[in-house]
């Protein structure tokens, strides 16, 4: 007998994917990983950050390194980024 699977999770090709809509914003990302529960507790702490910032404000906390590898990773198609 199979658990009820939660809202907004979608496998494919073996990787758990997050779809779904909380308060008004999109969340679309990969996990990473085929662990059901491992991405649960993920889900639920992306639905507990958007609360937070809708709710009270909060902004997370991002690191500088998280942010220079998004930039380099988006930007890579660009004709002024050595590569």
């Amino acid at each position: 007998m199979g658990g009820k699977q939660t809202s907004g999770l979608r496998k494919r090709g073996g990787i758990w994917n997050i779809e779904k809509q909380v308060l008004g914003r999109k969340l679309f990302e990969s996990t990473g990983t085929s662990d059901l529960e491992a991405v649960e507790l993920m889900l639920a702490c992306r639905i507990e950050e958007v609360r937070q910032a809708q709710v009270f404000g909060a902004r997370p906390k991002r690191l500088f390194r998280e942010a220079a590898t998004r930039y380099l990773e988006e930007s890579m198609h660009l004709a002024t980024i050595d590569k």
